[in-house]
């Protein structure tokens, strides 16, 4: 059966489902624990990364318009339907994945495999991340505390690492746990440039490749140069470990992140600013 404009609006009922069951208990933990103004202040609990992510999906939705013609429904929506009442994030990540693979399957319109493909990266990001920093946690950490080590000696020569502490003669200076390992930004980052990539750029230039790699090297750098401040002494922990100052640097890399992807999808030219 061709797709009209009711298997359309099927197929966006159904992603928003899915990530309506993937969103909804962290939203709702962080409404009630925080109150309404301070959960979006927050950003509910979801990194902003995210709400942009999907934000651009519902742009290639939106665009979608009569183009979605050949779309063959069969199992595959009704196997998501029935598995998105089962109440676990996980379970409707996968499913937005499955449903997103099968979209990419099955249609050949380049803004709907726009909004497929970001819908993918965006609903494999948490259980690929998860499995990764279960499977290579401590290599993970060690590389982070070996770059944060490498920065500060450079100011303190007394400065060592092991594992995931950072230490010197008097003891430990910082221990870098799960939660500040590069890894996760990074992952937020990706997900950032890939959907302004697929959505503003039609294919991968020397460019968007060029700002992708300035996009990983910046998380890294930004994220190394917090933990070996962080390190030094305990009035710069208290700075950096605050509320506040976490917001402000959630911003500050977002809006680093946002200004080097549009740069790499030609949304403007540095020539012009």
């Amino acid at each position: 059966m061709s797709a009209n404009w009711s298997e359309k609006y099927l197929i966006c009922a159904l992603i928003y489902a899915g990530l309506t069951n993937a969103l909804i208990r962290p939203v709702a933990a962080s409404i009630f624990e925080n109150g309404f103004v301070n959960a979006l202040l927050d950003s509910f609990g979801v990194n902003a990364a995210v709400w942009f992510s999907i934000g651009l999906i519902s742009i290639n939705l939106n665009r979608c318009g009569e183009a979605v013609q050949r779309i063959q429904f069969g199992i595959v929506p009704l196997i998501v339907m029935i598995g998105l009442m089962v109440p676990s994030a996980t379970v409707a990540w996968i499913l937005v994945a499955v449903l997103a693979g099968w979209i990419l399957q099955q249609s050949d319109d380049h803004t709907l495999r726009s909004a497929a493909s970001i819908l993918v990266v965006l609903a494999l990001r948490d259980p690929l991340l998860s499995n990764l920093s279960q499977l290579f946690n401590t290599e993970i950490l060690a590389l982070d505390t070996w770059m944060v080590s490498v920065l500060v000696s450079l100011f303190d020569q007394a400065v060592y690492h092991n594992s995931n502490l950072i230490q010197d003669d008097k003891g430990v200076r910082l221990i870098i746990l799960k939660g500040c390992s590069s890894l996760t930004n990074l992952s937020y980052a990706f997900l950032i440039w890939y959907s302004i990539s697929k959505t503003y750029a039609p294919r991968l230039t020397v460019q968007g490749a060029w700002s992708l790699l300035l996009v990983i090297t910046s998380i890294i750098l930004f994220n190394v140069t917090r933990l070996a401040l962080m390190s030094m002494n305990e009035s710069n922990y208290a700075l950096i470990h605050n509320t506040t100052s976490h917001a402000l640097q959630s911003v500050l890399m977002l809006v680093s992140v946002l200004f080097i992807s549009f740069w790499g999808a030609q949304c403007f030219s540095l020539r012009r600013i």
